[in-house]
């Protein structure tokens, strides 16, 4: 099992909000969206908020959807809106500290 995050940067959220729509499209494998546009709705600015800690976060919140995904025992593409370049790199560096096998690949809107 594995996890594809591909985190979507760009200072325009109109054309992050397009790129993240055409991979989810284009996605051969199970996809989760956290972008506005999403179910629920998730800013790139959700993604920083709250404890370091997992065990204390609402179930609601990006990185305790990010962990129950990885769970799943399968493997999985993840679309991240990460917003623009400074606080995707934030993310990035918290991601990274997941303890969970992730592939993350930045793309530039």
């Amino acid at each position: 099992m594995k996890l594809f995050l591909h985190l979507i940067e760009g200072d325009s959220a109109a054309s992050r909000l397009a790129r993240v729509a055409q991979l989810s499209k284009s996605s051969r494998r199970p996809v989760i969206v956290f972008a506005e546009t999403g179910d629920p709705a998730c800013s790139p600015l959700d993604w920083l908020m709250g404890p370091g800690c997992t065990c204390c976060l609402p179930a609601t919140h990006p990185r305790h959807r990010l962990m129950q995904a990885a769970s799943q025992q399968r493997t999985m593409r993840i679309i991240i809106d990460a917003g623009p370049p400074g606080v995707a790199d934030r993310i990035v560096g918290m991601l990274r500290a997941l303890p969970v096998p992730l592939s993350v690949h930045l793309i530039c809107a």
